[in-house]
């Protein structure tokens, strides 16, 4: 038997229903509020348990790949200075082979070319101790180096920068030597092919250093657009939509407002029913 207009407002249970949804629509309000002043979608961990995991999976990610980066940096900032120090010993060779050439010269006295190998001693000191400098407390020209290149732990290991070993090993020590003089004619002839072997192991050197500085810069670009690939996902997830998220708050703020109006109205029709029968 259908219930008549006039007994379902009379009754109470109408007027429940309404508040129900008025509460509801009051709970949605005050956690469309919440999210739009802390900036998150996900306020409290029941508000999506599964995305919130992930959040904590992709920023632990990100953690380690700030960590490779401050690595590769400091590695990158490493072959910069060896490719620095190369560029100025590479100017020096080109003098201590400018040099021999000119002590090679039968025509000029025997005080000019002692002038010549006092400059040449002094640059070879030069050269022989930039052999001995370090980056961060670690010496700049050893054999090799290994750095970890992603958050996986792969490892590269640098190419050898073979500075203090002997021509036959691809360095540059032999200029070092104090028996390398442009003292006298033969002295100077036989220093210029020593220099000359020098200058060519030392652009090998050069090339290694330029090659690895592209590589650990392609690998750290690599891993900064990762990062922000992962930060971008992150920020999905976690942070709310501030234009889908006002629009939302104002229509459940319209709702509620209408709700409670209605239900206003409800109960003064409700109560002024009873009031007329009682009469």
């Amino acid at each position: 038997m259908a219930i008549s207009p006039v007994n379902e407002i009379l009754t109470s249970f109408q007027s429940k229903k309404l508040a129900r949804i008025l509460d509801n629509n009051t709970l949605l309000l005050q956690k469309s509020l919440e999210r739009l002043t802390s900036g998150l979608r996900i306020v409290d961990p029941g508000d999506d348990p599964s995305g919130l995991a992930q959040t904590v999976k992709l920023n632990s990610q990100i953690k380690r790949l700030d960590a490779m980066e401050t690595i590769l940096s400091n590695a990158s900032d490493m072959v910069r200075s060896q490719s620095d120090f190369l560029s100025t010993v590479s100017k020096k060779l080109s003098r201590l082979s400018e040099l021999a050439v000119l002590s090679s010269n039968t025509s000029i006295t025997a005080q000019l070319r002692s002038s010549y190998q006092i400059e040449f001693a002094q640059i070879q000191a030069f050269i022989s101790d930039i052999g001995r400098r370090t980056f961060n407390n670690q010496a700049l020209f050893e054999t090799s180096y290994t750095t970890i290149i992603d958050q996986d732990g792969a490892q590269y290991t640098l190419q050898a920068i073979t500075y203090n070993a002997n021509a036959a090993a691809g360095g540059i020590n032999d200029v070092f030597f104090g028996t390398v003089s442009v003292s006298t004619t033969t002295a100077a002839a036989d220093a210029q092919a020593t220099v000359s072997t020098a200058i060519a192991n030392l652009g090998i050197l050069q090339a290694r250093a330029s090659s690895t500085k592209a590589f650990l810069d392609d690998a750290n670009d690599l891993l900064v657009s990762l990062e922000e690939n992962l930060q971008s996902t992150v920020d999905r997830i976690q942070n709310t939509n501030t234009t889908t998220e006002t629009v939302e708050f104002n229509r459940l703020s319209l709702l509620t407002q209408t709700g409670q109006t209605m239900l206003a109205n409800y109960e003064t029709l409700r109560l002024g029913l009873l009031d007329l029968l009682r009469i």
